[in-house]
């Protein structure tokens, strides 16, 4: 498929008024999400497209008979657009509509046969961090080396002093996933996100359960499932329980003061969900924010209709992240993106 039938906003807005005529109400949000989505990773084919509008649009699979119907029509022209008569097209009828908006949770609900389509959704995803200047070099600047380099290139006492230039470059980005019992749908779907992270942007990645471990090497093979599986080979209590304060810990200690950590943007992709006090995670925490330069903290179940206001770990958190967002579905990861790469507040 060369190009879309429709530009992005006008397709998303096609297809969701001609799934609320079949009866499969569309939320405006989801809509927009799904113009989102198609600008920032356009599909190639038409399978491409099927799926990002099906990740976008469709919560259960009982919705998919009306969605295949409505989508077919749309995208292979047999539906008049500007005809807002509900027999437009001959669609079988719901077969239970959607209840309620459950939080977009996509990837909690994908079974493993469209798992493979999410991650290679979510492997389009371009991660970066934003630009920083390096420092001038001691002295206002002047750059001795260069300066004395010159002068004996022309073989004559220094004309003119060099000064340093300060060059723009990316801070570094480590992205931190839980892959604990109640992140695993998440972090299944997150993984691809930290392969591109660290093939596109050079980041360092780290999972943590009971404890945490390096997966930038491991995450290197393009094969999500390869991944997968050498990275529950070196994970401790993957699947397991949450020590979320002792793990941030222990990633401050053996590599954040290394350096690792300063200056860069982390990422942390939990529900915040732990077995330890809250203030340890406080503690925890503040250290982390010592060195970094932003805290993102991506939360999947943040956006759930029956969640709680944020108490104990994730309370505990919040004072010391820049920026707190969903990444339930591949909509809202895009909000991950932004905040990746938005500046300091």
């Amino acid at each position: 498929m060369a190009e879309l039938p429709l530009s992005p906003g006008a397709l998303a807005v096609a297809l969701a008024a001609a799934l609320n005529r079949a009866g499969l109400q569309t939320p405006p949000e989801r809509t927009a999400g799904l113009a989102r989505a198609l600008v920032l990773m356009p599909p190639v084919d038409r399978d491409g497209l099927y799926w990002v509008c099906r990740v976008s649009l469709v919560n259960s699979r009982a919705e998919l008979p009306v969605f295949d119907a409505v989508f077919a029509a749309v995208v292979d022209g047999r539906l008049e657009l500007a005809d807002t008569r509900r027999d437009a097209v001959a669609l079988p009828p719901p077969r239970g509509a959607a209840t309620g908006d459950r939080a977009h949770a996509a990837f909690a609900d994908v079974d493993p046969r469209e798992l493979a389509a999410v991650r290679d959704l979510v492997r389009r995803l371009v991660l970066a961090s934003p630009d920083r200047m390096s420092r001038p070099a001691p002295g206002r600047g002047l750059d001795v080396r260069r300066t004395v380099a010159a002068a004996q290139r022309r073989g004559h006492d220094v004309e003119r002093l060099l000064f340093s230039q300060r060059r723009t470059r990316q801070h570094p980005l480590v992205l931190l996933c839980d892959v604990s019992g109640s992140m695993e749908p998440y972090a299944r779907a997150f993984l691809p996100l930290l392969q591109g992270a660290v093939a596109d942007a050079s980041a360092e990645a780290f999972v943590f359960a009971t404890g945490i471990a390096r997966l930038t090497r491991q995450l290197t093979s393009r094969d999500p499932d390869s991944a997968l599986a050498r990275a529950a080979a070196v994970v401790t209590g993957w699947s397991g329980r949450t020590r979320l304060a002792a793990s941030i810990e222990e990633f401050v200690t053996v590599f954040g003061r290394r350096g690792m950590a300063r200056e860069a943007v982390v990422v942390v992709l939990s529900d915040g969900w732990t077995t330890e006090p809250p203030e340890e995670l406080a503690a925890a925490m503040a250290r982390l924010r010592r060195l970094a330069h932003r805290i993102v903290w991506v939360d999947p179940r943040a956006s759930a209709p029956d969640v709680a206001p944020p108490s104990g770990g994730m309370a505990a958190a919040l004072p010391f992240c820049d920026a707190v967002v969903s990444g339930c579905d591949l909509a809202a990861l895009e909000e991950v993106v932004e905040a990746v790469g938005a500046a300091r507040r």
